[in-house]
């Protein structure tokens, strides 16, 4: 995560943080349904429109599991956290 832009991390520590763990659910299903959508636009602007909405709604989810103590953000438990290429 090191390699991240710092625009992308202040974007994605931002919107954890003031989404909380009890949105989780809600974004992912709100990121696919745009992302389902993406695929059902027939013109180009909406496929952009809708990719870029599911990008954002489903990117930073992700981004916190993949490496939570990387937030301030704690609201999942994960028994086993992989950094730097070691299980802690």
């Amino acid at each position: 995560m090191e390699h991240v832009l710092p625009v992308l991390e202040l974007y994605a520590l931002l919107y954890t943080t003031l989404s909380g763990a009890a949105l989780w659910p809600v974004f992912v299903i709100f990121g696919l349904f745009f992302f389902y959508l993406t695929f059902k636009a027939k013109k180009i602007n909406k496929k952009i429109i809708f990719f870029v909405l599911s990008v954002v709604f489903i990117l930073p989810r992700f981004l916190v599991l993949y490496d939570p103590d990387y937030f301030i953000f704690k609201g999942f438990n994960l028994d086993v956290h992989v950094k730097h290429e070691e299980i802690i």
